[in-house]
């Protein structure tokens, strides 16, 4: 098979070939795990379509949580995953047309890993003040990200665009983006009480902490779905120091007289399909979690401690 890789120390970025054992067998388990039938896009699609019933466990969720219901939030994380895994399988043709990349597919992995993840994480706990608690733990995350990154616009508005950007329209967006945040925090803070829930405003949960409980609702080990999620974290950036201790590097020959040598840089077959079947796990859990949401009764909800 072939891959894309970076080659030293006339860098460049150039079709390589790979022949060992192990990397095709990987390269066969990728493949397998991203055209499998069933297909879970396909699985996701006929679990979004019956509406959610108010009796079910997801219905009483929903109306505990008023218009910042779990629906919509598991709803956008299910269709963040599930392109996801379309633009993997692109990456990964059925028919192998193409070379498997180099470090673009731990991008998409970690996107997809983290919007399962997160659904997953929500409706995993069988006690509905526990899926409740994440739900709104969530939302705090998503508000002060949203936050920052209204106050980042704001002030680019002001600094490039000053004729544009007067001090009556930077004090109205502002308002408006206080208003919004406003209207969330009073929401969570009525229904947190209700639960006799304590919230944090002040702190965000982060996706280590997320992915690595979502997997405590797998047979992965928690630790090594994090563990998982820190290395695709670091191959999806520019780091010169992950990618050489987490690529293969093959020295093709030593230069004269320098400490300098030519070698060729390829992705790691084994890491690639360690995060692509992290991700597919727990997007295959998380469809299961969520179709036993829709479809169980409230009344089976297990409180924690309950006997």
């Amino acid at each position: 098979m072939t891959q894309y890789a970076d080659t030293h120390v006339f860098h460049g970025y150039s079709e390589w070939s790979v022949n060992d054992e192990s990397s095709i067998d990987d390269a066969t388990a990728i493949q397998r795990r991203l055209h499998l039938d069933p297909d879970p896009i396909l699985l996701w699609n006929r679990l979004s379509k019956p509406p959610v019933k108010p009796t079910s466990q997801l219905g009483t969720d929903d109306q505990t949580m008023r218009w910042l219901n779990v629906s919509q939030g598991v709803n956008y994380a299910f269709t963040q995953a599930a392109d996801a895994l379309t633009a993997l399988r692109a990456l990964y043709p059925e028919d192998r047309s193409r070379p498997e990349p180099f470090s673009a597919h731990y991008a998409v992995a970690r996107s997809g890993l983290e919007s399962a993840s997160l659904a997953l994480w929500i409706l995993g706990p069988d006690d509905p003040r526990h899926r409740l608690e994440r739900h709104m733990r969530n939302i705090i995350r998503e508000v002060n990200e949203e936050d920052s990154y209204f106050k980042h616009a704001t002030s680019m508005g002001r600094e490039l665009y000053p004729e544009t950007f007067t001090g009556s329209k930077t004090d109205k967006v502002r308002k408006s983006q206080k208003k919004w945040r406003a209207a969330r925090r009073k929401l969570l803070t009525q229904v947190s009480e209700e639960l006799g829930i304590k919230l944090n405003f002040d702190s965000n949960v982060g996706f280590a902490t997320i992915v690595r409980e979502a997997g405590e609702h797998t047979r992965m080990p928690g630790a090594t779905a994090e563990f998982c999620w820190r290395a695709i974290s670091g191959l999806s950036h520019p780091s010169l120091s992950r990618g050489m201790s987490a690529h293969n590097v093959t020295i093709t020959r030593d230069v004269p007289d320098s400490p300098t040598v030519t070698a060729v840089v390829t992705n790691k077959s084994d890491m690639s399909r360690t995060a692509i079947e992290t991700f597919a796990m727990h997007f295959r859990q998380a469809l299961e979690l969520f179709r036993q949401r829709k479809l169980t009764p409230s009344s089976a909800d297990v409180p924690a401690g309950a006997v």
